[in-house]
């Protein structure tokens, strides 16, 4: 999948993000910047859906979307909202005009 995303959004790269509220609720004004991969979440983000996709056609939708909720919350909900914040910064930027 990542072979097939990388080469349709050349501009998608590393990019510094922070996590602003720890998983308590409470902001961690001394948390360090990480590096994000702007393909690599988008790779994660499709493969849980497709994966919420193929748990709702075989187990039913109940089930597909406890398992939606349940890797949006831990795992990719995340990485959409990091990758939202890189995308403004491209739309915003010289980086994204090229």
């Amino acid at each position: 999948l990542r072979a097939v995303m990388a080469p349709r959004f050349p501009s998608f790269g590393w990019y510094r993000t922070v996590r602003p509220l720890r998983r308590d609720g409470e902001i961690d004004f001394d948390d360090e910047p990480v590096l994000g991969d702007a393909i690599d979440d988008l790779v994660d983000i499709v493969h849980e859906l497709r994966a919420a996709l193929w748990c709702r056609e075989h187990h039913g939708e109940e089930v597909g979307a406890a398992l939606l909720a349940w890797s949006f919350d831990f795992h990719w909900g995340q990485h959409l909202r990091d990758l939202q914040g890189f995308l403004h910064f491209l739309v915003r930027s010289d980086i994204g005009r090229e």
